[in-house]
């Protein structure tokens, strides 16, 4: 890193252009090296509830149904999709059968983040969630 004698270094003068941000909470749940990287980008999609659902599709004037792929039954919101949707509550309550996790009914990288355990069962427990969530 080159240092000029006015203190300036190329590391300062990019933290000072990005500017000061604090560390979203669910960033070591989405991020972690467990995730694979489409399951990562899809995780920073959901925190961010910026899926691209039929329901939002259609809001940008798409030719779309807006009703939900899996049930039909409902506007597809990200909310409907992990957690109202039938099929998709069905595949995450046969992963908590599978693997005796204990899934919450709405905020799925919440309990991510606040599961207990050691590192790595903590990181293979929210790779296995993220990836499911992928699939649906």
């Amino acid at each position: 890193m080159a240092v000029c004698n006015c203190g300036y270094t190329h590391a300062g003068c990019y933290e000072w252009l990005r500017g000061t941000r604090s560390k979203v909470e669910w960033y070591n749940a989405v991020w972690d090296n467990w995730n694979l990287r489409k399951h990562r980008f899809m995780g920073w999609l959901i925190a961010h509830n910026s899926l691209h659902t039929n329901s939002r599709l259609k809001s940008y004037g798409m030719d779309v149904d807006g009703l939900c792929f899996l049930c039909g039954l409902a506007d597809e919101t990200q909310q409907h999709l992990f957690f109202a949707c039938a099929y998709s509550r069905r595949v995450l309550q046969s992963l908590t059968v599978c693997t005796g996790l204990k899934l919450p009914e709405t905020d799925i990288l919440h309990w991510c983040v606040h599961n207990p355990g050691l590192k790595i069962q903590i990181g293979v427990k929210t790779a296995l969630v993220i990836s499911t969530m992928y699939q649906v």
